[in-house]
């Protein structure tokens, strides 16, 4: 009997080893970032939070892994939306948002990309940009030097607005856009505008999550994107205001909490895509604890009958 019981308690300890392996396993397979897919007039996506792994099988967690995960959760095409392939130059973006100009720019925390098989980490920006001009008179990339703001209920942000040129070796240089409106999701939004320093400091007009940008009438540039959380707002109230999450179709965003994190009547998803909590935190890992719970009943249930026919014989 002592060497039945033995082998059941091996039997468990290595079966709950496999588990907390393939739990950290996934766990290490994705990377949480960001992600913003915008043009000249309008946001397609606005620094949304997606889990992103492996998605194209190279080895590696991409650029282009990212984008296409964000197409796959907020596109209204889906996948089809988006396309990558091997050319010449690399991996090419050849389909953004279901434009397939080849007009496009992407960048990694605000600088230019070298490919879209660029490996990112935790906690990175990617942008991308579908561009209307036509080379060398594309618009300027632009961004805010803070992709994410929280401030209390009545009190104020500044933001600084930057650019990206080149020089005369081809160097990316930032510097300040003057005169840029800013707006709220895509709409104008009071008289805030950018001062000769990129800066400017405006105070939230709703206690909830806001997606805010900056067109410009003197210059060219793609919309940029922070989001700005006001405190003091219930997690489950409803943030469908200007400027919430922006979704092409033009339907109200879903409730969020403080971290950007679609709220549901179960709790929680692992990233703000309305994606029922898929890609986001760790979405098999009940029907693997099913799975292991089954076996290991399983396993008891077979020794006590082994134990029982011992104690009889």
């Amino acid at each position: 009997m002592k060497r039945i019981l033995a082998i059941i308690v091996a039997s468990l300890i290595c079966l709950s080893s496999l588990f907390s392996l393939s739990v950290f396993a996934e766990e290490e397979a994705k990377v949480n970032v960001k992600v913003s897919v915008t043009t000249k007039n309008s946001i397609k996506a606005g620094l949304v939070s997606v889990a992103v792994g492996d998605e194209d099988g190279d080895g590696a967690i991409t650029i282009s892994d990212a984008l296409y995960i964000t197409h796959k959760l907020y596109c209204v095409d889906g996948v089809s939306g988006y396309a990558a392939e091997n050319t010449e130059w690399g991996l090419s973006l050849v389909k953004l948002w279901g434009d397939d100009s080849g007009n496009f720019g992407y960048y990694l925390n605000h600088k230019p990309a070298m490919s879209l098989a660029d490996p990112i980490k935790e906690g990175d920006v990617v942008s991308a940009c579908i561009y209307t001009g036509v080379y060398p008179d594309l618009e300027s990339y632009t961004y805010f030097d803070q992709d994410t703001v929280t401030v209390s209920e009545g009190g104020s942000v500044t933001l600084t607005l930057m650019k990206i040129s080149y020089d005369e070796n081809f160097n990316a240089v930032s510097t300040p856009v003057a005169n840029a409106k800013l707006t709220v999701g895509e709409a104008a939004w009071n008289d805030y505008k950018t001062d000769e320093n990129g800066k400017v400091t405006f105070s939230p007009e709703w206690t909830a999550e806001m997606v805010v940008s900056a067109k410009a009438d003197d210059e060219s540039i793609i919309m940029p994107v922070c989001r700005v959380w006001v405190d003091d707002i219930p997690e489950n109230s409803d943030t469908s205001i200007p400027g919430g999450f922006v979704t092409p179709d033009g339907t109200k965003p879903a409730a969020t909490d403080k971290n950007g994190n679609k709220v549901t009547d179960k709790g929680t998803a692992g990233s703000d895509a309305q994606n029922g909590g898929t890609d986001g935190g760790c979405g098999g890992c009940g029907s693997t604890v099913g799975g292991i719970s089954a076996i290991v009943i399983s396993i008891i249930g077979a020794s006590v009958c082994v134990i029982k026919r011992k104690e009889r014989d």
